[in-house]
């Protein structure tokens, strides 16, 4: 069989693989009670298993597995660059699917991304040259294993970041996929077309189940897993395998490092402008938020097939602009990335994203984000060094009061052979001129926004703010600490409740009446200081 037969045939059993994969993981997932819940972020209504991610990974190894198998005349150099593309994103995978179960912290996802991508750089995969037009070509030489392992961080995150709309993440890595094969095809290198050939298969599969409205997510075991492989698909494109950090291998093509961040234009301009939004506004990186370009999108009307669309055509033409190049078609490569930087303009404009990066914006709202983010740091310190119930109500109380909770509830499932369930519930008491407050704001009678969070069977968390005049993005912020902080808050109470005795959590909880937070912050349409609410 020839090698060109075993690629194609590659793409087609990840596609049946994945297409009888999902249905099944849709049910595991719900049965391990891996389901993504409505919350301040998500635009999806009703509860959705999300491992789709690993049935898109077990569909794409079976597709490489078919591909290897069937082509015998493979050197042993490229069964070890298929071997260390699949190797990479299977890693990815178990992070993700890590993260997705037991929620871990920001720097640790990136300390494991970290691991994978400097063991596939070890194996000789980087980049060796900077290449831009009018700039003599700079050898990168010791330089070029490090920055191979930022570019690859990046557009794994990348990928991350834009799986937050039915069926985006999928299509955008789809259109990704088609290009890198169409990149490889031009160099020959059959390995990169198998790969890519497998995963679009997995991906057009999957999309069947993911398209609006979405029946199962991937989840960040499935867009940690697809942004490593279309990172180490992309790097590794045309080079063999030399290991050793200090040695050389043959350079693909002029211009690598452009072209090949060109061909995911749409994630990588998605983590760009999303650094930048929160290092201007003093947020952590790691952090949260719900200013993705597909957030400001939804808030203008679109529905996910649209955005889907969008995001789509944006990559056709960047990745057009890298196909027309290649084959020594200048004029129009030139064209496609004229047309791919007008419309990412002429969209970020419209929607809102560039009003984010205005210095009056900026110097509104970034004192507000640091003091409500130190604030919160310093509730987690406090939280660690809780040493009693008493202790934990009263912090609990605090946060509440400060990030604008109206009511608390928490329970938490007795692990003590003692019956029933540990309970402690808070209420803001209401302040004198609250009413005329929200009379005056148009909010009277009103309901908050409802948020809960769940450690275990039996052990939760729901919580309701008060009602608004209108959803700005700080109101967003109070939202994605308070979910942080109770998630956390959950875990310290499984360790302190066992240890109290009867007559502590038998007793009634005197929260006392709790004043008006005492955060003086600034909104924009604001005349003066006020409070965090």
């Amino acid at each position: 069989m020839s090698t060109y037969t075993a690629t194609w045939l590659a793409g087609g059993a990840s596609l049946v693989l994945t297409l009888a994969l999902v249905p099944i993981m849709m049910l595991l997932a719900r049965r391990l009670d891996m389901i993504d819940r409505p919350t301040h972020r998500k635009i999806h209504n009703e509860p959705v298993p999300f491992l789709g991610g690993v049935a898109i990974l077990l569909g794409f190894a079976g597709g490489a597995g078919v591909f290897l198998l069937l082509s015998p005349t493979l050197h042993y150099v490229e069964t070890k660059k298929a071997l260390l593309v699949i190797g990479a994103a299977t890693l990815a995978a178990v992070l993700g699917l890590a993260d997705d179960k037991f929620l871990l912290r920001p720097r640790y996802k990136l300390a494991g991304q970290f691991l994978i991508a400097v063991a596939f750089v070890a194996f000789g995969y980087r980049f060796q040259a900077l290449r831009l037009p009018g700039i003599q070509t700079v050898d990168l030489l010791l330089l070029g294993p490090p920055l191979t392992v930022l570019w690859i961080l990046m557009i794994v995150n990348a990928v991350n970041f834009i799986d937050g709309v039915d069926g985006l993440a999928a299509s955008v890595v789809l259109v990704i996929c088609v290009i890198a094969g169409l990149l490889a095809n031009c160099f020959n290198d059959t390995v990169v077309v198998a790969v890519v050939l497998a995963a679009g298969g997995a991906l057009a599969a999957y999309l069947w189940f993911n398209w609006h409205p979405a029946r199962i997510y991937m989840g960040d075991a499935g867009s940690l897993a697809l942004g490593m492989l279309v990172a180490t698909s992309l790097v590794s494109l045309g080079q063999d395998c030399s290991f050793g950090l200090g040695r050389r291998s043959s350079e693909p093509f002029y211009y690598q490092m452009a072209l090949v961040t060109l061909v995911a234009a749409y994630p990588v301009l998605e983590i760009l402008l999303t650094v930048a939004r929160r290092l201007l506004r003093g947020k952590p990186i790691g952090s949260a938020d719900r200013g993705h370009i597909h957030h400001r999108l939804i808030d203008q009307g679109w529905t996910p097939p649209y955005i889907c669309f969008a995001a789509v055509f944006v990559s056709l033409l960047a990745g057009g602009a890298v196909i027309y190049y290649l084959v020594q078609s200048r004029g129009a490569a030139v064209w496609f990335l004229v047309a791919s930087a007008l419309t990412v303009g002429v969209g970020l404009h419209f929607c809102g994203v560039l009003d984010d990066f205005r210095s009056s914006v900026i110097k509104t709202t970034r004192p507000h984000f640091l003091l409500v983010n130190h604030f919160i740091a310093m509730q987690r310190i406090k939280l660690d060094m809780a040493e009693s119930v008493a202790d934990l109500h009263a912090l609990l109380a605090q946060t509440c009061s400060e990030l604008g909770v109206q009511c608390m509830s928490l329970t938490v499932a007795t692990t003590d052979g003692q019956a029933g369930k540990h309970e402690f519930s808070w209420r803001r008491e209401p302040q004198t001129g609250d009413s005329e407050q929200l009379a005056e704001s148009g909010t009277a009678g009103s309901a908050g926004f409802s948020d809960r969070t769940e450690l275990c069977p039996g052990t939760s968390a729901e919580w309701t703010f008060e009602p608004t005049a209108r959803e700005e993005d700080i109101d967003v912020e109070y939202r994605v600490l308070m979910s942080e902080f109770m998630h956390r808050a959950l875990g310290r109470a499984e360790q302190l409740y066992p240890k109290a005795g009867r007559s502590q959590l038998s007793a009634p909880v005197e929260a006392g009446p709790v004043s008006r937070p005492a955060l003086l912050l600034w909104r924009s349409d604001d005349k003066g200081p006020r409070t965090s609410r």
